[in-house]
């Protein structure tokens, strides 16, 4: 199981939470018949160090956690577009119970496979999918330019290169498109509109 001690250090805070307020405070000493009792500033301070010292650890072992399972590295992948779907902005793809055949979401309105696929220095399965946000930002014309070659590819059939982020743990199977370019051959057959850009793309 991938980050397991991660998993295991989160697990075993949950499982031996702290002494509750109050049970802390009784073996202490406290004396709750009188709040003002000599030494009991002092219990209770002891007791509260206690509780905020568990919950920052949780946090810290949380975090570490969420930072294991989001590593990503970056792959590159080559073939041909036999899949371009283009929805509403702030869509997501893929999801699930990965026991169940599930797959890490992306939030991602453009999605794309290839078929032929060749993963450069890396063994990787068939038909994952890419995807990135086309939306308003700064890298609106870069995106419409990623999306621009992908229409392109299938129109021309070409076969595309794409750089992209991807998970390091599993479910990893849906990656981000961080660049695009079109692989051109030697062909007699190819017609470009005018308005095509580059042959290179990057989100």
């Amino acid at each position: 199981m991938p980050c397991e001690q991660e998993r295991r250090n989160v697990e075993n805070l949950l499982q031996n939470p702290p002494r509750p307020l109050e049970q802390c405070l009784g073996a202490e000493g406290y004396d709750f018949t009188n709040p003002d009792a000599p030494g009991n500033s002092h219990i209770r301070a002891l007791c509260d160090a206690e509780q905020r010292a568990y919950y920052a650890d949780l946090a810290a072992a949380q975090r570490a956690l969420r930072e294991c399972l989001t590593q990503t590295r970056l792959v590159t992948a080559e073939g041909y577009v036999d899949f371009l779907r283009v929805s509403e902005v702030g869509d997501v793809y893929g999801g699930g119970d990965p026991d169940r055949g599930g797959t890490n979401p992306i939030g991602a309105n453009v999605v794309f496979r290839l078929r032929d696929t060749k993963f450069f220095d890396f063994s990787i399965a068939p038909k994952r999918a890419f995807g990135f946000e086309l939306k308003d930002d700064s890298n609106r014309p870069a995106r419409e330019g990623m999306l621009a070659l992908l229409r392109e590819a299938i129109a021309q059939n070409l076969k595309v290169k794409v750089d992209a982020d991807e998970l390091i743990n599993p479910p990893n199977d849906n990656l981000i498109a961080v660049r695009i370019a079109l692989v051109i051959e030697a062909r007699s057959d190819l017609t470009f509109p005018a308005d095509a850009g580059p042959g290179l793309a990057r989100g």
